[in-house]
């Protein structure tokens, strides 16, 4: 299985245009903070100095972002190239886990490494064939006894949550605190030009660049750890799934048979009618609780074979 990258040929124009631009702001601006005479110049041209460098930024990361990337998956290894410039080659049995979000798939080796392949258009579907050949491989499908209870995972799961909003916020206020050191060193310089600073105006200027720096480094980590958290979040989420899906009572009747998809958004209990051959199915959604009862099938072995070919199941047990 290939990954497919996004090719917009109107989006890539519009990454250039966009580094071309933030060229132009810092250029411009530059030039005219050097002639400012007044607080609010000072401060607007550094507005926008800031904003061009964020343009330039974003623009070469997104226009690197697909060059010469790849993704082949196979039943036993994975190869890819990915941004920036990280090349993976690895057997299926030596992943950790694999997560999607977006246009984004993650994939965590045993050994730690972690790889984000960016701008596919078919992340579920790889995430669902990776995830089905690790499940083959490993024969996870049964729950154990010794597995968390659905009460400790949710709680888990909303604990991760929270710290990463909070991590967010810290992000944000670092933000803020970034804008208030460059006013700070502009209020104490008296809006001095370069030119005229005298030497106390110099330490002024290279303790605000000090915080300057400390602020965007521990802003950039706590993002980075963000980034991480997010990935938990998708397996604590998919754990808590498959919990719900194997502890949550089964429909009344006379089951057979439980399938489920490898990311356990849904559950699927066969049902047999007694004395016949005849089945049917409920589909569920757990948590959400919704419930569909499917056609009465002529025979079992009609509605599995349905259910694994066009469904994409695979039978669990209890």
């Amino acid at each position: 299985m290939k990954g497919e990258f996004q090719k917009n040929k109107g989006l890539n124009l519009f990454n250039w245009i966009m580094l071309v631009s933030g060229i132009v702001l810092v250029t411009m601006f530059s030039y005219l903070i050097c002639s400012a005479e007044d607080v609010d110049s000072i401060l607007a041209s550094i507005f926008f100095i800031c904003f061009g460098l964020l343009c330039i930024t974003l623009g070469i990361v997104l226009i690197l972002l697909n060059r010469n990337s790849f993704l082949n998956v196979d039943e036993n290894i994975v190869e890819a190239k990915c941004f920036p410039g990280k090349k993976l080659r690895c057997k299926i049995a030596d992943i950790e886990s694999v997560s999607c979000d977006n246009m984004t798939l993650t994939i965590i080796l045993k050994n730690s490494k972690r790889y984000q392949i960016s701008g596919l258009i078919n992340t579920y579907p790889l995430l669902k064939y990776i995830r089905s050949v690790m499940r083959i491989a490993s024969e996870t499908a049964e729950w154990s006894k010794d597995s968390a209870p659905v009460d400790v995972l949710r709680e888990e799961l909303f604990k991760n949550i929270k710290q990463r909003k909070h991590r967010i916020i810290k992000v944000l206020v670092c933000m803020v605190m970034m804008f208030l050191w460059i006013v700070l060193v502009v209020i104490f310089t008296d809006s001095k030009e370069l030119s005229a600073f005298s030497r106390k105006d110099w330490w002024i200027f290279a303790v605000g660049g000090l915080f300057e720096t400390a602020t965007f480094a521990i802003s950039l980590v706590l993002a980075m750890k963000a980034g991480r958290e997010q990935n938990h979040i998708f397996e604590k989420r998919t754990e808590l799934r498959k919990a719900e899906v194997f502890t949550t009572p089964l429909p009344s009747g006379n089951p057979v048979a439980v399938y489920t998809d490898e990311l356990y958004t849904l559950r699927v209990t066969v049902m047999r009618f007694p004395h016949s051959e005849e089945a049917y199915f409920y589909e569920e959604s757990i948590p959400d609780g919704w419930e569909d009862k499917s056609e009465i099938y002529s025979s079992l072995s009609e509605l599995e074979s349905l259910l694994v070919d066009v469904h994409e199941l695979h039978k669990i047990e209890y």
